[in-house]
């Protein structure tokens, strides 16, 4: 799920990844990219394209997405931070 999470909201990228885990096989694998700011938890950004459309993002902190990872019941997660993206791999 690489840089697709964080056009949703926190609640509805949680429950995408609660579906994603029980989809997986035991011993199966999740690997995503999502955006990470220390300042910001979401913003709207100007997306110019013929419809003059708004672009959503969400943005999570290292230990909230690792927290909640764990909280569902994930093993092994790792996580690696470059800029602004954080890419999490996790076993079921």
């Amino acid at each position: 799920c690489w840089a697709v999470l964080m056009h949703f909201t926190k609640e509805e990228a949680k429950n995408a990844i609660r579906k994603m885990y029980d989809a997986l096989n035991n011993d199966g694998r999740i690997l995503m990219c999502i955006k990470t700011d220390e300042n910001k938890t979401e913003e709207w950004v100007d997306f110019q394209n013929e419809k003059q459309a708004k672009v959503y993002f969400s943005f999570w902190k290292e230990e909230e997405i690792n927290n909640f990872l764990h909280e569902i019941g994930f093993k092994d997660i790792k996580i690696w931070r470059y800029g602004n993206w954080l890419d999490c791999l996790a076993r079921r």
